[in-house]
């Protein structure tokens, strides 16, 4: 991590970034490795709105417990019952899904073509991945480790910064 470019391939390629966290999901074109100007989306749905949905469906007042049990494959017993709560919350996140490429779309609108591929980052990328490859228009790419990316990506960026001075 010392601020190289190791995946050349991007060099010259034209990606969205998609970063999908607990409150929100941002995102933006590149060309190469520079951001396009005015493709920046951010919106404040993120993968804990699939459990809060499903919280409050089931009026349990516990959005954590139900991630908890989906991310477990697990029940969830609470007052007396128990839920399987995994079909409800991938009903959701196919639906958070189908809102966040609808977004992209229409603040990409003038940039769509042209879009090679697009990496999904963040700590809601490895449960969305299946549904965006399903549902989206482009190829999709799931960053390694995608929790940590940006961490990464940051700590790179500033070494090669640091590197150039």
């Amino acid at each position: 991590m010392d601020g190289v470019p190791i995946n050349s391939f991007l060099i010259g390629s034209r990606f969205g970034v998609v970063d999908i966290g607990g409150k929100t999901v941002d995102s933006a074109i590149f060309n190469s490795l520079d951001i396009v100007r005015g493709t920046a989306v951010a919106t404040k749905q993120g993968i804990m709105d699939t459990f809060i949905k499903v919280s409050k469906q089931l009026k349990i007042p516990a959005p954590n417990l139900i991630e908890s049990a989906f991310l477990n494959n697990q029940e969830l017993y609470w007052d007396g019952n128990y839920y399987d709560v995994k079909q409800m919350c991938q009903s959701k996140f196919a639906d958070l899904t189908d809102r966040i490429i609808a977004n992209l779309i229409r603040n990409w609108k003038d940039q769509i073509e042209r879009l090679e591929f697009i990496f999904l980052t963040g700590g809601g990328a490895l449960t969305m991945r299946d549904y965006f490859v399903e549902k989206a228009p482009w190829k999709i790419i799931v960053q390694n480790d995608p929790q940590f990316a940006n961490v990464k990506g940051y700590y790179k960026l500033s070494q090669f910064e640091n590197r150039e001075r």
